[in-house]
């Protein structure tokens, strides 16, 4: 079995709207992510950060996923993975941001793979630059961490890699599976929403 998370739960600052619910060619962004991970993995979550946020995601998900709420009254990707972790059903799971419309299944399947005797894997984008967000963590070993790493205030998942073993993949090997690294690209201003709606069109088969 593997699981993967959603983190819904971030306040869309930049963009000004919950990005969750943002259009992208008639379908919320949530929908997105759903419609791809519901289809490659055994367990979904989605974490939302409130009740008021979790009662619109649940007209989204129609039952494709399961709808946890984020535990702690601090801010921060990290409050959503422990949250998620604490509801996933497999040890190996994959996390997801909200902002990443585009999922490849050979991206999703590597990182699982990549994970097998290590905390977790995750992409290294340069020495000092990693994707703590598009990552399989196995659950066992990163809860408890994670949970003491927020008694101290810090919700950070960049601080994650200091705690535990990860397996690190070279940005060149997720070329090799996503030549435009597309999957990485996130949603954060409406010019985003513009470029993404343009490439989907482009591209429908994705």
């Amino acid at each position: 079995m593997q699981s993967a998370i959603i983190l819904a739960g971030g306040k869309s600052t930049r963009m000004g709207m919950n990005k969750a619910l943002v259009n992208i060619l008639g379908k919320p962004l949530l929908s997105w992510s759903v419609d791809s991970l519901s289809k490659l993995v055994d367990d979904l979550v989605v974490v939302a950060r409130n009740d008021t946020d979790a009662k619109l995601y649940e007209k989204i998900l129609s039952g494709r996923a399961r709808l946890v709420m984020d535990d702690s009254e601090l801010e921060g990707p990290l409050v959503g993975i422990i949250s998620g972790f604490k509801a996933a059903k497999s040890n190996y799971c994959y996390v997801h941001p909200i902002d990443s419309p585009i999922i490849k299944k050979e991206v999703i399947e590597y990182l699982f793979q990549q994970a097998k005797n290590f905390d977790g894997a995750v992409w290294k984008i340069q020495d000092d630059m990693i994707e703590p967000l598009h990552a399989v963590y196995q659950v066992s070993s990163v809860l408890g961490i994670s949970e003491r790493i927020l008694r101290t205030g810090n919700t950070s998942a960049k601080i994650l890699s200091k705690e535990i073993t990860l397996n690190y993949v070279s940005i060149e090997t997720l070329r090799s599976l996503d030549k435009e690294l597309i999957s990485l690209f996130n949603i954060n201003t409406l010019g985003d929403v513009e470029f993404i709606e343009n490439y989907l069109k482009a591209k429908p088969d994705v």
